[in-house]
């Protein structure tokens, strides 16, 4: 079994640049995506994808994003 927790205002967090939003839903439907492949995996995934999604964009916030498999 594995759980994971994330901070709330990360799924909202606006990319000013592209107007883009990182959705709960396009967060959830990643995680279900990657759930089953192993945690160094679903590490590197969860990194490439808030890459993409930021761009050129400066991190102004801390981004929280924890997984335990059990």
């Amino acid at each position: 079994m594995a759980v994971c927790f994330i901070s709330v205002r990360t799924a909202f967090k606006t990319n000013l640049e592209e107007n883009k939003k990182i959705m709960v839903g396009n967060l959830k439907q990643l995680l279900l995506e990657i759930a089953t492949k192993p945690m160094e995996e679903q590490k590197k995934q969860i990194e490439t994808t808030f890459e993409q999604w930021k761009g050129n964009q400066k991190q102004t916030e801390d981004v929280i994003v924890l997984g335990i498999r059990v």
